[in-house]
């Protein structure tokens, strides 16, 4: 605290400054600011700053050339209220009172009080010079908790408790992380207890509670160091037939690599062959199957690659056609040619077997041969019902044979004559 002049005639004011405050000064006056103008008398300022306690009270005296005698000017004095644990001894602070006595409501003289039950006590500071005195009092209240005994959770990864509040991992690593608590029930916040193949940074946070609202809270930083490892890539069949053999490929990984294939072991009936850089597995699946391989490098793991095969289904086979020719006669036959062409000319016709399923026949479908007489030229016209049904008609000689498919009792000649006539 300082003053332009000091003393000051009566009736003349100076500036008065309150340095090194790197809040808000409040004066005595209720004036805010780092100075103030004013006459001849005793002032204090104080320092407050949000978030923190109020500083002690600065005082300044300023006083007037030839004055009368005055008693002191209001000190200042201030007690915070305070929060402690049952059956455990605190202070309470007076703050201020500049050059008086500060007197508790015990009886207990200083700035100091011991206290170890709640309540308000009250501090008086009293302020003496030759021409009398001034008096100022503050109240600071008690408050008394029971305390907590809970103890933090206590986080462990893969098994082992981990201290210190976070972990280093490798990316693409598979950890197992957890919680316990000594007393009280465990609760997470966010992520629970589980296995984690984190990529980036990860916090877990859990907290040991009791019923009498009682709670010690904990944290777990997971630090992921990037790999920069790439996914492999896998080629293969993406359909096979149930139980068939097939091989699936990866490769892209850095030369001596692990490739995790999954699913694996008993789920995969299969062998794996490993090289430089790539793997192989060769399996049977009964049922679609999702597959994936990661590498795993120098403690790095990358991200896995994905594979899908699916199980081919035959579809439902017809039930063969019914052979019409069936409990027939096959044996070959001579079809006498009506119009006088029987003289040494003749159709003979045997049975067809495994006649097309496509043909829209009724009746037997058979091969008829046209035979005609080697002395004599005849000529006829053979009409017969093909196997789909539709009647065709064709020339025939008897110097050559003729060899049609038609269906049973449906060929015949017509128009035959001799060719000498």
């Amino acid at each position: 605290m300082r003053a332009d002049r000091n003393p000051v005639k009566p009736g003349e004011n100076t500036v008065v400054y309150a340095d090194g405050c790197d809040g808000t000064v409040t004066w005595s006056t209720s004036a805010t600011g780092n100075s103030i103008w004013t006459g001849a008398g005793e002032y204090w300022a104080v320092c407050k700053k949000e978030g923190f306690r109020d500083s002690e009270a600065a005082t300044i005296r300023i006083d007037q050339e030839n004055a009368p005698c005055n008693p002191p000017s209001t000190p200042y004095i201030a007690v915070d209220d305070i929060t402690h644990n049952l059956s455990e001894l605190t202070f309470l602070t007076a703050k201020g009172c500049a050059d008086g006595v500060i007197v508790w409501s015990d009886g207990t003289v200083g700035n100091r009080l011991l206290v170890s039950h709640g309540g308000d006590y009250t501090a008086t500071c009293t302020v003496r010079n030759e021409c009398g005195q001034a008096e100022a009092r503050a109240t600071g209240h008690v408050t008394m908790i029971t305390p907590c005994l809970l103890m933090r959770p206590v986080f462990s990864i893969n098994g082992s408790a981990v201290f210190g509040g976070s972990f280093d991992m490798k990316e693409g690593a598979t950890v197992h992380v957890d919680a316990s608590c000594l007393m009280g029930q465990l609760q997470w916040s966010g992520s629970g207890p589980g296995d984690y193949t984190p990529r980036e940074n990860f916090t877990f946070n859990a907290t040991c509670t009791s019923g009498d609202g009682c709670s010690k809270s904990a944290s777990l930083s997971i630090n992921v160091e990037k790999c920069n490892l790439a996914s492999p890539v896998i080629t293969g069949p993406g359909q096979v037939w149930k139980g068939e053999q097939f091989t699936l490929n990866a490769s892209g990984c850095p030369e001596g690599s692990t490739f995790r294939w999954s699913p694996a072991g008993s789920s995969v009936a299969g062998n794996t062959r490993i090289g430089a850089g790539f793997s192989e597995i060769t399996t049977a699946i009964n049922s679609d199957t999702r597959f994936s391989v990661t590498c795993e490098w120098l403690s790095c793991v990358s991200a896995p690659e994905y594979h899908t095969v699916n199980v081919l289904t035959i579809p439902p086979q017809p039930e063969p056609p019914t052979d019409p020719c069936a409990g027939k006669d096959t044996s070959p036959r001579w079809m006498t040619v009506p119009g006088g062409c029987a003289q040494g000319a003749g159709v003979l016709s045997r049975d067809v077997n495994n006649c097309s399923p496509t043909y829209n026949q009724t009746r037997c479908c058979k091969e008829y041969m046209f035979y005609g007489s080697r002395s004599r030229e005849i000529k006829a016209q053979l009409t017969y019902m093909d196997c789909n049904g539709e009647e065709k008609t064709i020339s025939i000689n008897s110097r050559s044979s003729i060899k049609v498919m038609a269906m049973e009792g449906h060929a015949e000649c017509v128009g035959c004559s001799n060719a000498a006539n």
